[in-house]
């Protein structure tokens, strides 16, 4: 039987809200818990991070594929994923958009292909174009949600189903805006609620996913 991809992405329009993290943590969880065929693509060209979170050494990235270097080259398997890195050295002359072309070719050999956004609007747009569905990735503070509610604008403006809000980071909720706070202000139902654990700055400083560090821990099965 085919596998026909499902093209998922998770966006917001500002740094440090935990895309990559969330991006990588839930290929993992889809290949190891799910048996799923997962290919995940870091889309940020002008600040990876995805190949440095799983402390991958490659030669070949993403850049390279959208400027004509085969697609198997750039593909490299970790804890049951397989994985496109971006470079490190940004191409200056690489078509970000030709991202939406690659993964039309290759989506019917995976049962789900996650792109990892930038957060720069030059970058995420193709990212957005590229998708089947999107997921918006905020922090509970006011300033990030409204900014984060950019990326939903451009999805919307590409037809892009948004599927709802990933709440990650959470700290201190009685400081923090709430889940009812942010369905009122983005119109978006809140689908999930990671809070940050000391187990997630480990897994950053270990190079492990939390899905294969501590797959008991809270964070972790809210992300399952």
């Amino acid at each position: 039987m085919i596998k026909i991809g499902r093209i998922i992405s998770f966006v917001s329009v500002k740094g440090g809200v935990g895309k990559t993290t969330i991006s990588m943590e839930i290929a993992v969880c889809l290949a190891n818990d799910f048996n799923k065929r997962v290919l995940l693509i870091d889309g940020n060209i002008s600040a990876p991070n995805v190949g440095l979170y799983l402390d991958m050494t490659h030669k070949a990235a993403l850049q390279d594929v959208l400027n004509g270097t085969s697609f198997q080259n750039a593909v490299y398997e970790s804890y049951g994923v397989d994985v496109v890195p971006a470079a490190l050295n940004n191409y200056d002359k690489t078509d970000i958009t030709r991202l939406k072309r690659l993964v039309e070719k290759v989506k019917n050999r995976y049962d789900f292909i996650i792109l990892d956004s930038s957060p720069h609007y030059s970058e995420m747009i193709p990212i957005v174009a590229a998708s089947e569905m999107i997921f918006v990735v905020t922090t509970p503070d006011t300033v990030t949600l409204n900014t984060s509610l950019k990326a939903a604008k451009v999805a919307r403006q590409n037809g892009t189903p948004i599927e709802g809000i990933i709440v990650n980071r959470i700290r201190d909720p009685l400081y923090e805006l709430n889940c009812e706070e942010i369905e009122w202000t983005s119109g978006l139902p809140v689908i999930g609620k990671i809070k940050e654990e000391k187990t997630m700055i480990q897994c950053v400083f270990y190079k492990q996913p939390l899905m294969i560090k501590n797959p008991k821990s809270k964070s972790a099965e809210e992300i399952r």
